[in-house]
């Protein structure tokens, strides 16, 4: 049954919808001030108003409302009639189960609903309605769905003529949704003719919001709740559904917002329940369960915060205290599938794939209908490598739930996996793009075998395996195969038995290094399973960039002027905090600096305790202790004392680049010193250059005063006199990896004098900074040339290929510099990669592969190479050559 396209006899866009008799009495004067200043959130004149007479329904409505949005519930209760009213007045009744349901008391909420409903009352469909919603996860839910489908006649037949009514019909019509999607439209026309009916009633707006919310178009959600918050800006139940939908964009203002909402109402059980979430998210246990029972102890039947509860005990392996909410749920929603989905969820953002599976079956076999938790159960099976069992979820879920992009996108990408190769070696499984396997197959394959060797071997422990390695050729893949949506930005991500990440392909040159990114999610597979997935994130992405260090000191973040004033400044967490960092960053650029300081973190434990005692760490938290515990225990301190002595230690670790960058050396004292803007203006003249001297001269050991006179200088054609400058920056900040820094500089000084061999070390020096240098080694590696240094040519080129493989004139740079050198190893390597970049000329890289297999000794692989180039061009004379050389070989 669909409905129809208008609405008749819809009345005017009065007063909530007064009644004609009613509206030419006085009384409508008081209803419209008081409503008037109930949209605007004048609380105190919305509870001043005097008894309306024939519209006490609708005063009492504003009355209790108003009670309740501020979260005086006891007021709201005593407005109503109490809790113990023998025989509500059917005119209020419906009002009085609204207050009652929304205190937890359902048995009087339902007699009151029911009271409405017997005595055929004006507001009786809305009654019906919430008796309904009531059922809908209890064992009668068909009988409640029956109710639902009633109000498609209900809005057909012209009765749902206010806006209350337009709001029930809307609202029925989003539970039949979940058998038939198409019928969203029809609850998106019902709640914009509610909308329509009465412009300034906030409850359509909010309304419309959340449907906008849910069904993932949150640009529209927020022009919903915006138009809500424009007239009353403390509007809570506006503040949450924009938080809500903050925390759906991946917005770390959403607790900020939610919070918002509870100044206005410092019990709102919604509030409450999504600050519990959040706090989870961000690994703030304790917290997350005080809000969660803090909107229980107003609501006890609030099914969002007893999930939330729920996912506290989960998440501590409190499998007992998890039980106990489940049976409070059971007891009046036994058919109710949103707990086990929410914690499924929260379980996710804890990292614990495998019971979030678990979990969103376990929602399955109570909701079947729940298809949001269907498709996300697809995804989760799909980061345990599951891939058909995963997509069929996937798609099952999709068919239901039609409006989210998340399963759309993943089933978009699933349709390219047919493009994929699967390479197996000891312990992976690498699948990665066809056309990228000659070029890239063979450095993964090293790669990751040589990670796994050298992670067991620091760690004494072997994961299970094979594990699944994917690269993505298109960043956007990535981003999909990760979290279902395009542009999270991150480079790769560890599920612990499946790793993703983009191939070097994904990205420009330069962008970032693939094998240190490779390096860095293997050691996550490592820490998750090692602490049976209860490792916090903080620690995990610290401990992970250690490794990346540990493997090469150029891979992993390197510290930056911003990383130095941002902890200077206090605006970097503690190290008791540093979860915050990566959760929710207060500025741009916080989550890889938060990576950068929890690596110190290693450096510093490592240091004074050993890797024996990080290792203790990990082997805590699977035996489910707290940081808190583990830092006492290991460490010999407290939370307090460990923040002390790890922030003693970066100060005392970096006291020269401290000094050098620190927050009195901010922008704004630089500009004040310079005389205004002009260090970073891109002045060449004398002026800006005096300017500059004289900011040097009041502050010499400040690093980015030397570098600006430097780089100044260098620009204006006075290398001479630039280079002191130089130099003096980089004595002060010997480790500034950014390619236009000291070394940089010097190293331009130096060519231009014709002074190769130091301009080649310079950029030798800049290079071994950053791993994600590529025009740097390339520079290099040409002034190696220039010296006849092919050893250093070879070295700069390897490094320039690690960055970005896929250039066929590197390539081919480093198969002639290994040939000189007669190193079939690096030779070989340079002409798979050229043939894998697919030359113009096929025949001649295939023999020219077999050139260098033959050198390597591998005479099969050389004989197979020839014969190639021989079935491309069959007169080729020196392949030909070649194949009765090798046969002779044999």
């Amino acid at each position: 049954m669909t409905m129809r396209g208008t609405v008749g006899a819809a009345v005017a866009a009065v007063v909530f919808a007064v009644p004609a008799d009613i509206a030419a009495q006085s009384a409508d004067d008081v209803l419209a001030s008081v409503r008037q200043a109930y949209v605007e959130g004048r609380w105190d004149d919305v509870l001043d108003a005097t008894d309306g007479g024939e519209v006490r329904a609708l005063l009492l409505k504003l009355r209790a409302q108003t009670l309740l949005l501020t979260g005086d519930y006891d007021a709201a209760v005593r407005a109503v009639g109490g809790r113990n009213a023998a025989a509500p007045d059917p005119v209020v009744a419906r009002v009085r189960g609204e207050v009652l349901l929304e205190v937890g008391d359902r048995v009087g909420a339902r007699a009151a609903f029911e009271a409405s409903e017997a005595a055929n009352a004006p507001d009786a469909a809305i009654a019906r309605l919430r008796l309904a919603e009531m059922a809908m996860y209890s064992d009668v839910r068909a009988a409640a769905f029956d109710v639902f489908d009633s109000f498609i006649d209900f809005y057909n037949s012209g009765a749902a003529d206010t806006p209350d009514e337009l709001l029930a019909v809307a609202r029925a019509v989003t539970h039949l949704s979940r058998t038939n999607p198409a019928l969203l439209q029809d609850a998106l026309r019902a709640f914009d003719e509610a909308a329509a009916l009465d412009p300034l009633d906030p409850e359509p707006r909010i309304a419309l919001g959340d449907l906008f919310r849910q069904t993932y178009q949150t640009p529209n959600a927020y022009d919903e709740y915006g138009a809500v918050l424009d007239r009353n800006p403390r509007h809570p139940d506006a503040l949450v559904g924009r938080a809500r939908a903050q925390r759906f964009d991946g917005n770390p203002d959403a607790l900020a917002t939610a919070r918002q909402a509870l100044e206005t109402n410092p019990r709102h059980p919604g509030a409450l329940a999504l600050v519990a979430a959040l706090t989870l998210e961000a690994e703030g246990t304790r917290e997350a369960r005080e809000a969660a029972e803090e909107a229980l102890d107003v609501d006890a039947y609030n099914l969002e915060a007893l999930s939330v509860l729920a996912a506290t005990y989960f998440l501590e392996d409190d499998l007992a205290g998890f039980e106990r909410v489940v049976d409070r749920v059971d007891a009046f929603a036994p058919r109710y599938g949103g707990l086990h989905a929410t914690v499924a969820e929260l379980a996710v953002s804890h990292r614990k794939y495998r019971e979030a599976v678990e979990l969103g079956r376990a929602a399955l076999d109570r909701e079947p209908d729940l298809h949001e938790a269907r498709g996300r159960l697809g995804m989760n099976l799909l980061r345990l490598g599951e891939i058909d069992a995963g997509r069929a979820e996937v798609e099952a879920g999709f068919e239901g739930d039609p409006y989210n992009p998340w399963f759309k996108n993943t089933l978009d990408l699933l349709d390219k996996f047919p493009e994929f190769t699967t390479l197996e070696t000891e312990h992976f499984e690498i699948f990665m793009p066809t056309d990228e396997v000659e070029l890239l197959g063979p450095l993964v394959r090293e790669t990751a075998e040589e990670a796994w060797a050298a992670l067991v071997a620091r760690y004494g422990f072997e994961p299970t395996s094979p594990v699944r390695v994917e690269l993505f050729p298109s960043s956007q893949d990535f981003s999909v195969r990760t979290l279902g949506e395009q542009g999270i930005g991150a480079l790769g991500v560890s599920f612990g038995p499946t790793l993703a990440m983009d191939s070097p392909s994904a990205r420009e040159a330069g962008e970032f290094n693939w094998r240190s990114v490779l390096w860095h999610e293997l050691a996550h597979t490592f820490h998750l399973e090692m602490s049976e997935h209860e490792v916090p994130r903080w620690f995990s992405e610290g401990l992970a960039m250690r490794e990346q260090r540990v493997r090469d000191e150029r891979w992993g973040f390197k510290p930056s002027v911003t990383f130095f004033q941002a902890y200077d400044s206090g605006r970097m967490p503690a190290l008791s905090n540093l979860t915050e960092g990566l959760v929710r960053p207060t500025f741009p650029g916080q989550v890889g600096l938060t990576y950068l300081q929890a690596s110190y973190v290693f450096d510093w434990i490592e240091r004074d305790w050993g890797f024996g005692t990080v290792r203790a760490f990990l082997d805590g938290y699977r035996d489910d202790h707290s940081t808190e515990q583990l830092v006492d225990d290991l460490l010999g301190m407290d939370m307090e004392e460990a923040d002390a002595a790890f922030d003693a230690y970066l100060l005392d670790r970096f006291a020269r680049e401290f000094a050098s960058t620190g927050d009195e050396l901010d922008d704004e004292a630089m500009e004040d010193a310079a005389g205004g803007d002009l260090v970073f203006a891109g002045r060449t003249d004398e002026a800006a250059i005096q300017v500059l001297r004289e900011a040097v001269a009041s502050f010499p050991g400040s690093f980015r005063f030397q570098l600006a006179l430097g780089q100044t200088l260098l620009e204006a054609g006075r290398p001479d006199e630039a280079e002191p400058h130089l130099r003096a920056a980089l004595d002060l900040f010997p480790a500034f990896a950014e390619p236009n820094g000291p070394l940089w500089g010097l190293a331009t000084i130096h060519e231009g004098r014709g002074e190769t061999a130091d301009a080649a070390e310079a950029l030798r020096r800049l290079g071994y900074l950053s791993e994600t240098a590529w025009e740097v080694p390339l520079r290099e590696a040409a002034l190696r040339r220039e010296l006849g240094d092919d050893e250093g040519e070879r070295d700069a080129l390897r490094r320039a290929a690690e960055v970005f493989p896929f250039q066929l004139d590197l390539q081919t740079r480093r198969a002639e510099v290994a040939e000189r050198l007669n190193d079939p190893v690096e030779w070989v390597r340079a002409r798979r990669a050229i043939l894998g970049l697919g030359p113009v000329d096929l025949a001649d890289a295939h023999f020219q592969l077999a050139r260098a297999l033959q050198a390597s000794g591998d005479l099969d692989a050389a004989r197979t190479q020839v014969l190639r180039a021989l079935e491309i061009a069959p007169s080729f004379d020196a392949a030909l050559e070649l194949l009765l050389e090798l046969r002779g070989d044999r």
